[in-house]
């Protein structure tokens, strides 16, 4: 973890030396896709509510939690040695600001937590600048450090070894609910920090509340697995599985599914804009299902969902280190199809992060 906090805070000084900042105050809460900011900088991951951090370009960063307990929480696992509890977000991380009298120039990430912080931090402050940084930080985040491709395919491993489990399960006739028990304790055992899964077996959407209905021969299940690395880097990865072969149906549009996925994978290429990845994805499911706009994936790193979205509009060029997750969703004849994984844009092309096939697994 000291080489992780060393990179990390390496490419914070150079975006901030970048764009002529003198401190950052990152804002998060503890809602699934919306932390990662915060964890990213202070290696803490907020449980509830929202937290905050002063990261100065000279000077000890300062960890804002929200309650007494979370202090304990963040000094056995967070960087930042000087960890305070806060009543006033705004009103302490103003008064911090202020303390840093040479920090003239503040950039802001996640200002969109707290109610009119920025505006009340500008009245607090008067005479320094501050100035939205979501954007610089996102591209930031979007570039994986080697020491971060490292956690994320340590959770690809992980969704490998659930995904065997979860072919068992379902030839056994499991429910769903006994699917995701046997996911979440296999987790578990991994040291996987946190997790979100989503499942059905009955045509619908994918879902995170499983139900009590048994998998039954004909059925086609979706499962979608996000497990966090110790370290907490998020991969998606999804997969089908069908008691027995499906319907001639079902197997043209899983085929042209497995078609497009694969297509993904030779698009994906350093210096190619993702919406041309996204053009060759929609051109291959234009047969099955006309859905060219529709996002095909997006980033994913310390939340499970980052930037770049995989779109026909986007205007990111996939660069090496970019780590994406590429999933189609698909409604065809009012039966949903869900299938993808998460890629790694290397130096010359795309690896695929886990080992299993990606493709249809009959049981």
């Amino acid at each position: 973890m000291i080489a992780l906090q060393g990179e990390r805070y390496r490419r914070l000084h150079e975006l901030m030396d970048g764009n002529g900042l003198d401190a950052l105050v990152v804002l998060a809460t503890a809602a699934v896709g919306r932390k990662g900011a915060l964890r990213y900088v202070t290696n803490y991951s907020l449980v509830s509510r929202y937290g905050g951090v002063v990261f100065p370009r000279s000077g000890d960063p300062v960890l804002f939690v929200p309650y007494a307990v979370h202090i304990a929480w963040a000094e056995s696992i967070s960087w930042v040695e000087d960890v305070r509890l806060s009543g006033n977000f705004t009103h302490d991380i103003a008064a911090r600001l202020h303390d840093l009298g040479a920090a003239r120039r503040i950039g802001l990430v996640g200002q969109d937590t707290l109610p009119d912080f920025a505006r009340t931090l500008a009245e607090r402050l008067p005479g320094r600048e501050l100035v939205p940084a979501d954007a610089a930080f996102a591209r930031l985040r979007m570039i994986k450090s080697p020491l971060e491709i490292g956690l994320a395919r340590q959770a690809a491993r992980m969704a490998g070894q659930v995904f065997a489990e979860t072919a068992t399960r379902i030839a056994a006739g499991a429910t769903e609910v006994e699917v995701f028990a046997t996911t979440e304790a296999t987790l578990r055992r991994l040291h996987a920090e946190e997790s979100l899964l989503l499942i059905d077996s009955v045509g619908h959407q994918v879902m995170p509340i499983p139900s009590e209905r048994a998998v039954a021969a004909g059925d086609l299940v979706q499962y979608s697995v996000e497990p966090v690395s110790p370290g907490g880097h998020w991969i998606q990865s999804i997969r089908m599985f069908s008691r027995g072969e499906p319907d001639r149906r079902a197997r043209a549009v899983i085929d042209t599914f497995e078609a497009a996925l694969a297509t993904a994978e030779a698009a994906l290429r350093p210096g190619v804009p993702l919406r041309d990845v996204a053009a060759q994805i929609a051109a291959v499911l234009e047969p099955v299902a006309p859905q060219g706009r529709i996002p095909y994936g997006h980033g994913i790193g310390m939340d499970n969902f980052e930037a770049p979205v995989l779109s026909v509009d986007s205007e990111v060029v996939a660069d090496p280190n970019l780590v994406i997750v590429v999933h189609p969703a698909l409604e065809v004849a009012g039966r949903h199809y869900f299938l993808g994984d998460t890629f790694l844009v290397t130096e010359t092309g795309a690896e695929r992060l886990a080992n299993d096939p990606l493709t249809l697994t009959v049981v």
